[in-house]
C-alpha cells in the first residue's frame, strides 16, 4: 500500500514499518546501554535464537534487528581484538577497501563469466583488500602527513590576504 506519491521517499507502508522498527531496535540498543551487559552467555543465546529465526521469512528481519544487534554489539564491545585488527592499527586499508570493491566485483562479472557470488566476494575482498593496503600506504597516508602543511600555508595565505584575519599586536 502506497503511502506517497511515486518516487516519495517514504516509499510503501510496509517499508516504513520495517524500517521504522529497525531504527527503533537500534534506538533502544542506545537508550539501555548502561542496562545492557554483552556477554558469551548472552551472545550465545541471541544466536541460538537468531539462526532458526533468520529461517522464518516474516520473523527473519525484526529477529535479525533484535538479536544480530546484540550480537554485533557483543562483537564491538565484548570480543578481544584478533591479530589482524592490532595489525590495522598501522595501516587503515578500509577507505581503499571500499573505494576498490565495486570496480573489482564488476571487472569479474565482465572477465570472468559464471563465477559465482561467494566466489566473486571473495576474490574481490582479497584483490580489493591488497589495492586497498597499496592505496593507503601510497596515496592515503603520504597525505595525511601533508595536513599540516597544508594548513601552515593556508595560514600564511589567509593573513596575507585578509587583514582581519591577521592577529593583533598588544
Amino acid at each position: 500500500m502506497p503511502i506517497g506519491a511515486p518516487g516519495s521517499l517514504l516509499g510503501t507502508l510496509s517499508e516504513l514499518i520495517r524500517l521504522t522498527f529497525v531504527f527503533f531496535c537500534g534506538s533502544a540498543f542506545y537508550l539501555f546501554r548502561d542496562r545492557i551487559s554483552y556477554t558469551r552467555r548472552g551472545a550465545l543465546i541471541a544466536a541460538l535464537m537468531l539462526l532458526p529465526l533468520m529461517f522464518s521469512p516474516p520473523l527473519a528481519e525484526p529477529a535479525f534487528a533484535a538479536f544480530g544487534g546484540y550480537l554485533i554489539f557483543w562483537f564491538t564491545f565484548a570480543v578481544r581484538p584478533a591479530p589482524v585488527s592490532l595489525a590495522l592499527n598501522r595501516a587503515d586499508p578500509s577507505y581503499g577497501l571500499y573505494l576498490y570493491a565495486f570496480p573489482v566485483q564488476n571487472l569479474l562479472v565482465l572477465h570472468v563469466p559464471g563465477l559465482s557470488p561467494w566466489s566473486n566476494s571473495t576474490v574481490a575482498l582479497i584483490v580489493a583488500g591488497f589495492l586497498g593496503v597499496l592505496s593507503w600506504y601510497a596515496v592515503e597516508r603520504p597525505a595525511l602527513r601533508q595536513q599540516e602543511l597544508v594548513r601552515r600555508v593556508c595560514r600564511r595565505a589567509a593573513t596575507a590576504l585578509l587583514p582581519a584575519a591577521r592577529p593583533t599586536q598588544a
